[in-house]
This record gives structure tokens, C-alpha cells and sequence, in this order.
């Protein structure tokens, strides 16, 4: 009795729930009041991105603390979205200006699934503020591994099954709750 309920009641909350990230394209666009690293002159920033094991970097700013690239990039889903300024240095090895890091978490994931999102990346420098640069996010969605519209069939409880195991918390929590209330829904039904 409870695993048909379980089965179906886990189909459907999967049914409702968004899709997964399957890409995220970014634009790195600017970056904003960065500090300086060079002793003579100005620094030539670009910046490196990286999700997951995926790097991607920038062309070199010339002379500038408030460099324009508007390079795009594409990154496989991840976690996390590493950003990092570094100073070309043409005689010495590169100098790290600033770093900061863009969490991939359902907060930002909902805001892109309604197109693209322009975020501010604060960055950082043994804690002290070192300027902003500006992204554009955008996303390309997927269905969710083993979910298929007709998967809510009586039958079909080991996909819903395997997926459980992958459930937060907080989808837990749902579930548990809709399958109180569709149970007690059938119980009143009943009598």
C-alpha cells in the first residue's frame, strides 16, 4: 500500500519539480573599481572562470582597473562558478587581483530559468574588497535523469525510488507531506 503511494506520489512531485541545468553559458562583461597590482602603470586584468574541472579565461585588458570584455563561455552544470582577476605581467609570474565564487543554487537556478540574469561578482583579496565584475548568466535546462512524462504508472517505482535517494531535505519534507494529504485525501474519499 504505501510503496504504490510512495511510487506515485514520488512521480509526481518529480513532475513538478524544474528541470535540471544542463549548460551555463556566461558573459563576462566587466569589472568594476578593481585594485591595482603593478607598481608602474596600470594592470592588465583578465579573468579565468572555472565550474567543476572546466577553466575558461579571458583576453587581456590593457592599462585598465575597469576593463569591458563581453567574452562568452560555456560551462557542463556544476555547484559553483569560480571567478578570478589576475594581472598579466609580462616579466614576472601573473598577480591574482581578486576572486570571488557565484553558487549554482536552486535561489539563482529558478532566477535563470526566467532567462538571463546579470550578477555582480564581489571580489575578495586576503579578505579585503578588490572591485566587482560583472557576469551574464543564461541556462539551458534538462529534464531530470530518469524522468519521463509517463513515468507515474503504478509500475515504474524504481526510478522514483533511485531518485529519493538523491532528494534534499526540504524535497523530502514535501514528499512526506503531499503523501499525508493525498492519504488522508483517499481515507476521506473512502468513508
Amino acid at each position: 500500500f504505501f510503496v504504490f503511494y510512495h511510487s506515485n506520489l514520488t512521480a509526481a512531485v518529480q513532475r513538478d519539480q524544474p528541470a535540471m541545468l544542463q549548460s551555463l553559458h556566461v558573459e563576462v562583461s566587466e569589472g568594476k573599481d578593481l585594485k591595482d597590482k603593478d607598481l608602474f602603470g596600470k594592470s592588465d586584468p583578465y579573468v579565468v572562470l572555472q565550474v567543476g574541472g572546466e577553466k575558461h579565461q579571458t583576453t587581456v585588458k590593457k592599462g585598465t582597473l575597469n576593463p569591458v570584455w563581453h567574452e562568452k563561455f560555456t560551462f557542463s552544470s556544476g555547484p559553483m562558478l569560480s571567478v578570478e582577476v589576475w594581472d598579466k605581467d609580462k616579466i614576472s609570474k601573473d598577480d591574482l587581483m581578486g576572486q570571488g565564487d557565484v553558487r549554482l543554487d536552486e535561489s539563482l537556478l529558478a532566477r535563470l530559468r526566467g532567462g538571463k540574469v546579470q550578477h555582480w561578482v564581489p571580489l575578495f583579496l586576503k579578505g579585503k574588497d578588490a572591485g566587482d565584475v560583472r557576469l551574464e548568466l543564461d541556462g539551458v535546462f534538462a529534464p531530470r535523469p530518469g524522468h519521463t512524462p509517463n513515468s507515474h504508472s503504478p509500475n515504474s517505482h524504481s526510478d522514483a525510488d533511485a531518485s529519493h535517494a538523491n532528494m534534499s531535505h526540504a524535497e523530502k519534507a514535501e514528499l512526506a507531506r503531499r503523501l499525508r494529504m493525498q492519504i488522508a485525501q483517499e481515507e476521506a474519499e473512502q468513508r
